[in-house]
């Protein structure tokens, strides 16, 4: 039996975004402050999956002054069957100090995954977490976290959706709040929309991006609600399936929540994707600290779970539990060979005219993967 052995994209590759189109399966990572932004990666498996390319490479955004971790935030990858566009939806978070968190959130799209892409289209500066859904009514809409910093409210915020108008960007009529999370754990983010068997299925992410960290899920027949809670009321996937009550409780980390039995930590923000076969996976960001020690020095990762549906249509990993595990079974038609991991080194003495296209910077150069060798330009 075939085995996806997690990390299935290891060091820095937090907030992942799963698509499938055809054969190929995209998935597009955060980048933070690093340039060129947001890293897609591709896959024919699910197994072995190899950087492709950036989709911000040409000077679409200008990251000079933004607070660190800001930057560009949680990309959404989706498709567009009936226009045959790639569409890739991100923030870019600017500043962070006093819990504002200040953000505009834009849209791009392709018709080949590799680009050209558009120039960004303004969708909301409302919140951050943007994710598309091409509806099967032909509209589209636009799910994101309403950042909330009134004292007494429930934070981080709302999710709410609206329809969006993805030919001249902005909103159609008004936003719906529809959400503060699933679950007690609090800090509902990241919301992802899927159409499935007459329901339409809200992904969050949830209890901050530490040790408490999780995927949930709700389901309604109308798109702007009511949303209904999983039955469980706890995460589907998790590294600490302990119940946890920390609504409104800002703390991201939950070191208190660590699992000492997990072979993977902070499993959550999950993106939902089907094979071709009919199978289910959820693509999810883990970390994994050093022995003894709560320290992640290689950052969020990215891995995948096999998921089913119930009987009752509510979505489970494979196992039946909601601890995320570090080997899954693979696809069907999926090859037991995985990729020589000494592909993953990198040989560079920067004497060509191109280089290795998994060097990233914090400093903005000009034809960052052009045909001139990088210059770090510090000033």
């Amino acid at each position: 039996m075939a085995t996806i052995q997690n990390p299935i994209i290891s060091g820095m590759a937090p907030d992942p975004s799963i698509i499938r189109v055809g054969d190929d399966y995209y998935i597009a990572t955060s980048t933070f402050h690093w340039t060129p932004a947001v890293q897609i990666f591709h896959s024919t498996d699910l197994v072995n999956w190899q950087l492709l390319t950036y989709a911000l490479t040409n000077h679409e955004i200008d990251l000079r002054g933004t607070s660190t971790p800001a930057g560009i935030w949680a990309p959404h990858l989706s498709y567009d069957p009936t226009t045959k566009k790639f569409w890739l939806a991100y923030s870019h978070m600017q500043n962070m100090a006093g819990r504002e968190f200040n953000s505009d959130s834009f849209a791009m799209w392709a018709t080949d995954i590799e680009g050209p892409w558009s120039k960004p289209i303004y969708l909301t500066s409302i919140g951050f977490d943007p994710a598309l859904l091409h509806a099967e009514n032909g509209k589209h809409y636009l799910s994101i976290l309403e950042w909330e910093t009134r004292t007494g409210y429930q934070a981080p915020g709302h999710i709410v959706i609206a329809e969006v108008d993805l030919d001249n960007g902005g909103i159609i009529g008004d936003w719906h709040r529809v959400t503060t999370g699933f679950t007690t754990r609090g800090c509902a983010e990241a919301p992802q929309l899927y159409q499935h068997n007459g329901y339409y299925y809200l992904l969050l992410a949830a209890g901050g991006t530490g040790y408490a960290h999780g995927v949930e899920i709700g389901r309604s027949k109308r798109i702007f609600g009511p949303y209904e809670s999983d039955p469980t009321n706890e995460p589907i996937i998790t590294s600490s399936p302990n119940h946890l009550f920390s609504l409104g409780d800002p703390d991201a980390g939950h070191f208190e929540m660590f699992n000492p039995k997990a072979q993977i930590q902070k499993s959550g923000h999950g993106s939902l994707v089907q094979t071709t076969d009919g199978e289910w996976y959820v693509a999810h960001l883990m970390s994994r600290p050093l022995p003894n020690t709560k320290l992640n020095p290689l950052g969020r990762e990215t891995a995948l779970q096999k998921m089913t549906w119930t009987a009752d249509g509510w979505l489970r990993m494979a196992d039946g539990s909601n601890l995320a595990k570090a080997t899954v079974e693979a696809p069907k038609n999926s090859s037991d060979v995985r990729q020589d991991l000494t592909l993953n080194d990198i040989h560079e003495d920067f004497q060509g005219a191109t280089y290795d296209n998994r060097f990233i910077t914090l400093i903005v150069s000009k034809n960052l993967l052009g045909s001139t060798p990088l210059q770090i330009l510090v000033s």
